[in-house]
This record gives C-alpha cells, sequence and structure tokens, in this order.
C-alpha cells in the first residue's frame, strides 16, 4: 500500500533491535515474547487487508464517489466521557459507527461482506460463534477501565494501523519521540503527511459506509487522538460536526495514566512504574487545549463543547441540545432511548478510583499546568479520585 509508512516502521523496529537499552523498549522476557506473537500477526493481517483493500478498487470502485455527509466526530482527552457519549449516539438509528471487528479484520468492502455473511449464518445457526466470542470478551477483556469487545463501537483510531500511522503503535513500540508527530497531528506533522493519513482515513469510511451507510446514514466516530486534527478533519470533511468533551484534569490525567498503564503491561515491561505518566502530560495540554483554541472559529452548527459533568448530570438534556444545535432530528426509538439510559445515569458510579498521586503525580503540578483549563470551566481543584 503506498499510504503505509515504511520508514517509520523501519525506524520504530530498528529501534526495537538495537537501540531500545534503557527505555520502555528495551527487549526484556515479556516485550520479546509479545513482539514474538503481535508482530507476526499484525504483519499477516496487515498482508491480508492490504490485499482486500487492493481489491476493493478492482471490484468495488464506485465506493469513492460515496459521499460522506455531515460525519460526526466526538473529540477530547481520554476518561472524558468520549465513550459514553459515542455509545449513547450510536443507538441512534440515524447513524452509523465501526466496530471493533470492522476496524482489525474487515477494513475493505470485501471484507465486510464476507463477515456479514458469516454473521447471518451464524445467527440462523443460533449464535454459537458469536456466543463463544461474548463469552470470551466477559472473561478475558472486561476491566474497570472500559468495556472492550469485537462487536462494540471503537475508536477507528486503530484503522490507522493497517498503514502504520496510528498512535496507537505506542503500545508495541515504546518510543513516544518517534511517533509524538502523529499526537500531534496538525500541529507537528508534515502536509504530505497530513494528506496521506486523512485520504486513507476517508477511503476507509467511504468503505464502511457503502456497505452500512444505506438510507443516508450519517458516520458517527469516536477519537480522543482526533483532538489535534480538528483543522485535518474540517479540510477532509467540511461539514462535519464536532463534539468536544472536556473533564477535569485532576480526574483524567491520572485516570489515563493508570489506563496506559494497566495495557502496556501486555507489551512490555515499563522503565519504571507509571512511566507512561510523562507522555500522557505532554499529551494532555495539546488534547485540552488545542480543540478548545480552534472549535471556536467554526460556525457554531458544526461544533460544540461539553464538559464532563454537565453530561453525566443530564444526558438526555445535554443530547437534545446537541441535536438542535445541529439540526438533528430525535427519533421517538431514540427518545426512548435517552430516557433509559437517563434512568440508569443517575445511579451511576465509577469503578475506578485514582488520584494524582497514585500514579505519581502531584496535584499541583496539574493544578499549575492546566491553570486556564480551571479557569475556564470552574472546575473544582480538589477530586475525590474517582474517574
Amino acid at each position: 500500500m503506498v499510504s503505509f509508512d515504511f520508514k517509520l516502521a523501519f525506524r520504530v523496529v530498528r529501534k526495537s533491535l538495537f537501540a531500545g537499552k534503557d527505555t520502555d523498549g528495551r527487549l526484556t522476557r515479556k516485550r520479546l515474547s509479545a513482539m514474538m506473537i503481535h508482530f507476526p500477526f499484525y504483519i499477516v493481517n496487515q498482508a491480508i487487508n492490504g490485499f482486500c483493500l487492493l481489491l476493493d478498487e478492482i471490484i468495488f470502485p464506485d465506493y469513492h464517489d460515496m459521499a460522506v455527509t455531515e460525519p460526526v466526530f466526538i473529540v477530547g482527552f481520554p476518561r472524558s466521557g468520549t465513550t459514553y457519549i459515542h455509545r449513547l449516539m450510536a443507538t441512534d438509528e440515524q447513524f452509523t459507527t465501526i466496530r471493533l471487528w470492522e476496524i482489525l479484520f474487515a477494513p475493505s468492502i470485501s471484507q465486510k461482506k464476507i463477515f456479514q455473511a458469516l454473521g447471518r449464518l451464524d445467527r440462523r445457526l443460533g449464535d454459537p460463534v458469536s456466543s463463544r466470542i461474548r463469552n470470551w470478551e466477559q472473561k478475558k477483556l472486561n476491566n474497570v477501565y472500559h468495556a472492550i469487545g469485537l462487536f462494540e463501537p471503537e475508536e477507528d483510531e486503530a484503522i490507522l494501523m493497517h498503514i502504520f500511522s496510528s498512535f496507537f503503535l505506542i503500545f508495541m513500540f515504546p518510543f513516544y519521540e518517534e511517533l509524538r508527530p502523529l499526537a500531534r497531528f496538525d500541529l507537528e506533522l508534515s502536509e504530505k503527511d497530513r494528506l496521506r493519513i486523512m485520504r486513507f482515513y476517508k477511503r476507509c469510511i467511504q468503505r464502511h459506509l457503502a456497505v452500512f451507510g444505506k438510507g443516508g446514514k450519517k458516520f458517527l466516530s469516536k477519537n480522543p487522538a482526533f483532538s489535534t486534527r480538528v483543522q485535518s478533519l474540517r479540510s477532509t470533511f467540511p461539514d462535519a460536526h464536532v463534539i468536544c468533551m472536556v473533564r477535569n484534569p485532576l480526574e483524567s490525567i491520572p485516570s489515563e495514566i493508570s489506563q496506559r498503564s494497566f495495557f502496556v503491561e501486555n507489551f512490555y515491561s515499563p522503565a519504571s512504574p507509571y512511566s507512561v505518566r510523562e507522555y500522557v502530560m505532554d499529551m494532555a495540554g495539546d488534547y485540552y487545549r488545542y480543540p478548545l483554541s480552534q472549535l471556536p472559529k467554526w460556525p457554531e452548527s458544526q461544533q460544540a463543547i461539553v464538559a464532563y459533568p454537565v453530561l453525566v448530570k443530564d444526558p438526555e438534556k445535554t443530547l437534545r441540545s446537541l441535536y438542535h444545535r445541529f439540526g438533528f432530528a430525535i427519533s421517538k426509538p431514540f427518545q426512548n432511548e435517552l430516557e433509559k439510559n437517563q434512568q440508569k445515569a443517575s445511579g451511576y458510579q465509577s469503578r475506578h478510583e485514582y488520584s494524582p498521586e497514585k500514579v505519581g503525580l502531584e496535584q499541583k503540578r496539574i493544578l499549575s499546568e492546566f491553570r486556564d483549563i480551571f479557569e475556564q470551566f470552574a472546575f473544582d481543584r480538589e477530586t475525590d479520585g474517582r474517574s
């Protein structure tokens, strides 16, 4: 694939083999084991996906003409309610969103159609395969941070793994200095690379809509990583709507450090406890400030900034306000969904509790470095650590 970043792949693989000493990327037994499992799988999976993507150009070339009309992108620093609002909106039938199975194993139209056919066959047989998958997910993938499932809506930032251009590569190749341009996208990545990545991403959306967008459905996406590419989104999708979630940094930053530390344990042995802390702090500054500086320049009907406490206090009212602002209709089935969710939200309490000190951060550091965010949103400068 022309879109594949071979140069970046060469650099991080070379660094893993010869220059990872004294870094999180050092070749410990755990990292060697993870690389021997994950990297061959990645190569084989990409070979299959690459072939199928090329096959689309022969069998389904008309997908290039698929219009991406008024897509909705949810951004914001992780652990700020992006998943909550994404999965709630995904229940609205006027939207279609990418699910994990599609991201990992079916980026092409031909693969989507094959998996659809297999899904229909499974349902006719009484769901023997899908039920086993869900049971396995409940046992192996259930955690206090983020519910993961092949059939769940997920961040389609991961689809850029297919061209080695996703910041998610940090889990396999923990070299932040190499991947930092992907984290800062509009701010640091070259125009050539921005266009290359956004062109591939748009084609992935067009492929999705060609299969799942019948009836004029709008595309819905949730990606914290897109916080630093809101201008690239607008250049690629001029009529896009962007929702930016904002949460108290005293809650979101420790929670994200904790979550990333939990997940990296599957890939390598960190050089020190919470070694991801500094790069998360670096990312946080951009993920908070860049969308807040850019979105107010957009028409009000195309952007909205939502504080997390407002969403969880009254999700029904928040969604109604957003739909009115964007000119979206609320169907009766979605109204029922909002009412059911409102009842659940009233008794919601997070299972995940972390204070800055528990992840090796001083509270005063967050208060100092994000003083402007606390002032703009009047966030509480004390926290109970619940996130």
